[in-house]
């Protein structure tokens, strides 16, 4: 649980070991570990109770610069022998001001 955001939080690292990808879950599900599924991004950093509990904000941080997902994107969630898997492709992003990119993760619990 990630008070900050308010967000069940899974976090990963780059090919470097660089922690940099941050998948937040909604809360609001019953603090519970994600269900297999597709989720759908939303803008806000943060959850309140009037969002789906399939609602995810992922970001990541890129030579300092922070990068947040746009709405209304898919990411899904399944459990490969056990362990939680999260993937998505050509997600677009933004830093808020002038800077927008996408990306794909594909992502396995160790």
């Amino acid at each position: 649980m990630d008070p900050t955001f308010n967000g069940m939080g899974v976090y990963g690292g780059d090919a470097f070991g660089y922690p940099s990808l941050r998948v937040l879950f909604n809360s609001y599900n019953g603090n519970a570990e994600p269900l297999d599924g597709v989720y759908m991004t939303t803008d806000q950093l943060t959850f309140d109770v009037t969002q789906e509990y399939n609602t995810v904000s992922v970001s990541f941080i890129y030579q300092g610069v922070f990068f947040h997902c746009q709405p209304d994107q898919k990411l899904y969630v399944s459990h490969v022998n056990g362990k939680i898997q999260i993937s998505f492709c050509n997600m677009k992003f933004s830093d808020g001001v002038s800077i927008t990119t996408t990306c794909k993760c594909k992502m396995t619990e160790l």
